[in-house]
C-alpha cells in the first residue's frame, strides 16, 4: 500500500488462504472457480517485483517460565 500523495510504501502484507468447510468444519480443498480467481491474482504478482520483506518468519515467542 502506497501513500495516496506522496507515493512512500505505507505497509505490505503477505496473505496465506485455507478453505474451511462449514459442513464438516473441517480445512477441505477449495473449489475451481475459487482456485481459478487465486491463480489469476498470482499471475498478476508474479509480474511485480518481490518485496524485500517478504517470507519472513512470523510467530510468537513463548514467555519464559517462572
Amino acid at each position: 500500500m502506497y501513500h495516496g500523495g506522496e507515493g512512500w510504501l505505507a505497509a505490505t502484507n503477505e496473505l496465506m488462504s485455507l478453505h474451511v468447510s462449514r459442513a464438516t468444519r473441517r480445512a477441505a480443498p477449495m473449489a475451481s472457480e475459487i482456485l481459478a480467481r487465486l491463480a489469476a491474482i498470482q499471475r498478476a504478482h508474479d509480474a511485480l517485483p518481490r518485496p524485500p520483506q517478504a517470507g519472513r518468519a512470523i510467530g510468537l515467542r513463548n514467555k519464559p517460565a517462572g
